[in-house]
């Protein structure tokens, strides 16, 4: 759940690979059900287009499943109502966070998303069967302008002589929303340059700070008075509609707390310098959106706190066949110096 927690609020990161779940099934045993294709893709505008196509797998068989992806699948990307290309199956050897090597396998494509895409997706096997869905590429919304302000500033000298900058940020970050359709986003913050080295070894680390989401109410719209009372908390998710500010310029307050840079060096204005962080305001597809308030239903609301006595929640899928998500985003991004906000 953790996991979840941090992609979402940073990430989202989008931000962003796509981690989804659902594509395994529960099923009462001595009930045959045949695994199906299940489908799941994160599209950018201009950046390439992957495909993620595995198959499902019953609950009872998650200790013999070592993988999952189905690399003999016909593929077949459709742009705007017309045929396009076949997608390609490709696997790249890489490493992941602990170090550890890794291969990342999908579909990959030559045509680059454009905002306002329609993009469909059509793939079958032999072996599992058809799957196709399809999703348009939102506009993305402009930040206007953030209003940054930094608080609470010390510094301190550790044991090991190192300085810590410790520091409060409050934002006001200001978009409109387009009055013409309906709009579903989500915000994230992330700092760049969270590790620093010169020649003579680790300069500078920025630790991540905590950002209080709850703080801005269109982060919570989705709660019911029973999910306030047995939790009245939104965790670190920050997707939204615009039913409330259709049309209109609005401020997301998004407060961010206990900022810690420490350093080896003792010029605090030279040192921040280095240091800046990135407020993104997604556009995020309606499947896209749906699939986080399933997640944040079966994670944090009302359900997840009755367990038992609540009604079961399952991740929702776009695609024909019931597993996967098919989804997109559009950003917005302003990036702010931290060096900046001392002076001022």
């Amino acid at each position: 759940m953790e996991i979840l927690k941090k992609y979402i609020a940073a990430a989202f990161s989008c931000v962003l690979s796509l981690l989804f779940t659902g594509c395994f099934e529960e099923f009462d045993p001595g009930i045959e059900q045949p695994s199906v294709l299940c489908v799941n893709a994160l599209i950018h505008p201009g950046e390439t287009l992957k495909v993620d196509v595995t198959h499902t797998w019953a609950w009872t068989e998650s200790d013999k499943i070592t993988d999952v992806n189905v690399r003999d699948a016909q593929v077949r990307l459709y742009v705007n109502g017309e045929y396009a290309e076949n997608l390609k199956y490709e696997e790249t050897d890489s490493i992941d966070r602990y170090g550890e090597p890794i291969i990342i396998a999908g579909y990959y494509g030559a045509y680059i998303p454009r905002e306002g895409d329609n993009i469909r997706i059509e793939a079958e096997c032999e072996a599992y069967g058809r799957a196709d869905a399809e999703v348009t590429v939102p506009h993305a919304v402009d930040i206007n302008r953030v209003e940054m302000t930094l608080s609470n500033y010390f510094e301190w000298t550790d044991w090991n002589d190192e300085l810590e900058y410790n520091f409060d940020l409050n934002s006001l970050v200001y978009f409109t929303d387009p009055a013409a359709e309906t709009n579903y986003y989500m915000f994230e913050v992330a700092f760049d340059d969270p590790v620093r080295v010169d020649d003579d070894g680790l300069v500078g680390v920025i630790y991540t700070p905590f950002i209080d989401y709850s703080r801005e109410p269109l982060f919570s719209e989705h709660m019911t008075v029973l999910d306030w009372v047995l939790d009245g908390a939104t965790y670190n998710y920050s997707f939204f509609t615009d039913r409330q500010i259709s049309g209109k310029e609005y401020a997301l307050h998004i407060p961010i707390e206990r900022v810690m840079v420490t350093t080896t060096t003792r010029d605090v204005d030279m040192e921040l310098e280095h240091y800046g962080v990135n407020l993104t305001l997604y556009s995020i597809s309606r499947s896209y959106y749906d699939y986080l308030m399933s997640v944040w239903m079966d994670d944090e609301g009302a359900n997840a706190s009755l367990g038992v006595l609540g009604n079961p929640v399952f991740p929702v899928s776009n695609v024909s066949s019931g597993a996967g998500v098919v989804a997109s985003t559009a950003r917005s991004t302003m990036h702010v110096e931290l060096a900046s906000l001392k002076k001022d």
